[in-house]
């Protein structure tokens, strides 16, 4: 499987595709290709999955050494080159709950397999791993723990293929997230407004222009339906509604801070 240097893998990808890979492979096939390219110095642990993780975790560090980079791109082409040759077979018939956890982080990533290649499931200029990373960092800045809770809980339901709990948890995220906006910024007299009330506030103080009020109101609209109801998401749906919500949401945090 060929990797686009351009291309970058998140954590939640790695660690499927390790699963994946430490269902596939025995240690003897391991431990040979390890050999074969000096890395016995450099990995920790004994199991199989250690090794796997050690072996692709330049892939996610921004600080990683360009060889150490470049060594991790060519074992990951050579390691899943023949696993991912027909993946319509793997998936169907060996280990595709793990073949198919992979397939559904990859799309938590914006990118998804096609005909033995990753690629961009969305432009190549967006970064849902960067933005979320971003994002996450500045709900915790902030201390929005609950926020930071449905966030996780969204992503972590996307990744697994769980569609309608991932869309619960991305309007649980928005409704959150405006509460704590609202309460960042109220200066009135008892309890800061919530849900829709705080959205209305959030205007009210020019914290959104009318246009960014209106698009808010519009991206709720769509947040209310399809989401909890059982089989009323699918994939797709349920990935655009967590990029758009990560855009705004970084998007008002910045603001906040401005």
């Amino acid at each position: 499987m060929i990797l686009p240097s351009a291309i970058r893998l998140g954590r939640k990808s790695i660690a499927a595709l390790v699963e994946y890979l430490e269902s596939r492979h025995t240690w003897t096939t391991l431990s040979h290709l390890i050999f074969k390219h000096g890395l016995e110095g450099k990995l920790s642990g004994s199991s199989k999955l250690a090794a796997l993780g050690n072996l692709f975790y330049p892939l996610i560090r921004d600080d990683a050494d360009n060889n150490d980079v470049q060594l991790a791109r060519e074992l990951f082409e050579e390691i899943t080159t023949e696993l991912f040759r027909d993946s319509t077979q793997h998936d169907n018939n060996y280990a595709p709950e793990r073949y198919k956890a992979f397939q559904n982080a990859l799309r938590t990533d914006g990118l998804d397999l096609a005909e033995g290649r990753i690629v961009p499931f969305l432009s190549p200029t967006i970064s849902p791993s960067q933005e979320q990373g971003i994002l996450e960092t500045r709900l915790t800045g902030l201390g929005f723990s609950v926020p930071l809770r449905h966030l996780e809980q969204a992503n972590d339901n996307a990744a697994r293929g769980n569609w309608e709990a991932a869309n619960s948890q991305i309007r649980a995220f928005m409704e959150s997230l405006c509460n704590e906006l609202a309460k960042q910024i109220y200066d009135g007299p008892g309890d800061s407004p919530t849900r829709g009330n705080a959205r209305k506030y959030l205007e009210e103080k020019e914290f959104l222009s009318a246009d960014e009020a209106e698009l808010l109101k519009a991206f709720f609209k769509v947040l209310h339906t399809s989401g909890g109801h059982a089989g009323a998401s699918n994939q797709d749906d349920c990935h655009r509604r967590r990029l758009m919500a990560m855009s705004l949401g970084n998007y008002y945090l910045e603001r906040l801070s401005s």
